[in-house]
């Protein structure tokens, strides 16, 4: 059994095809509008690219160090935490 493909462009076109059919059912009144808010939620998707998996991580990893400072081995608070563990290990 083969597995079918369907390329991002035919995704995009269908998925087009089918919010313009449930826009003329649903708000045949405010057609126009949705349109335009349709339109410019695309625009805002379209500019910005897919990253790939490495850069997806390394993302990741500086929000983590962001998100708390104790975990990035550059920042002031880290190395305040190393020095205090260390006193803290040769005092006993």
């Amino acid at each position: 059994m083969g597995s079918t493909f369907i390329d991002h462009t035919t995704r995009s076109t269908h998925a087009n095809t089918v919010v313009h059919s449930y826009i003329d059912y649903r708000f045949m009144d405010q057609k126009s509008m949705i349109e335009t808010i349709k339109d410019d939620i695309a625009d805002v998707l379209n500019r910005f690219k897919l990253v790939s998996t490495d850069e997806a991580k390394t993302i990741d990893r500086r929000l983590r160090f962001c998100a708390n400072p104790a975990k990035n081995p550059e920042s002031s608070m880290y190395v305040c935490l190393f020095l205090c563990i260390m006193t803290l290990i040769n005092a006993y």
